[in-house]
């Protein structure tokens, strides 16, 4: 093991961006693990890193403790963020009337404070979330989210409405492709890659893949990778 964050954070849901407003400096957004076993942190910070070596804690750039009006938020697990217009957009999952759903929040600042949240409908869902958001190349966005089942659908241009013909709620399913939960995607040339825990060797313990010619699919798996 060699972290390259303080031992405080322990961070095993992470997603690195580097944006186009900023392109020498990659920034870590990660969900915090306390380290008693306690469950997660209702916050999270914001690291950067200008040569992968030495690393800036921005501080908390999320505080669902105090962000969130409309619920008691007492963990935060896997988010996810986008950059558009000018603007940065952090999702996260947290309870709405009782349901599960995504939401999303913003700021000026790669780094944060993000604020301002809202409900994503549509969205809801009876567990886990863990979003994973892509901005293509054309500037259109997707968001995906679920546990055994892969949701999957085009976000309009406000970033926190999805549009609701272009939602397919199995992109990823446990039988097909080992799907758990946990997607993180990326597009590589042509091909969109959807990475994610899989179950197919027992219990989630390893990482897959699964390629595409198209952001919302159909997916075809391609092998374990970790």
């Amino acid at each position: 093991m060699n972290p390259i964050l303080p031992l405080y954070y322990a961070a095993p849901d992470v997603e690195a961006h580097v944006w186009k407003s900023d392109p020498d400096t990659v920034y870590l957004y990660c969900s915090n693990d306390r380290i008693d076993g306690g469950g997660m942190d209702p916050y999270q910070n914001c690291f950067s890193s200008k040569d992968l070596v030495h690393w800036e804690d921005h501080g908390v750039a999320f505080d669902a403790r105090t962000a969130v009006p409309w619920a008691k938020m007492d963990n935060l697990p896997a988010i996810d963020v986008a950059e558009g217009d000018g603007r940065y957009y952090y999702y996260f999952t947290a309870p709405v009337d009782g349901v599960m759903m995504q939401c999303v929040t913003s700021s000026d600042r790669p780094e944060g404070p993000f604020t301002d949240p809202k409900p994503i409908v549509g969205t809801e869902f009876p567990s886990c979330g863990d979003p994973s958001v892509l901005v293509d190349e054309d500037g259109s966005a997707y968001l995906f989210w679920g546990q055994f089942y892969l949701r999957g659908g085009k976000l309009k241009d406000n970033m926190y409405e999805l549009e609701p013909e272009t939602v397919d709620p199995m992109i990823l399913t446990e039988q097909q492709h080992g799907f758990h939960e946990g997607s993180s995607i990326r597009r590589r040339g042509e091909y969109y890659y959807l990475l994610y825990a899989d179950t197919t060797r027992g219990k989630p313990t390893c990482l897959s893949y699964a390629k595409s010619e198209h952001p919302l699919g159909p997916y075809v798996k391609g092998g374990v990778i970790i």
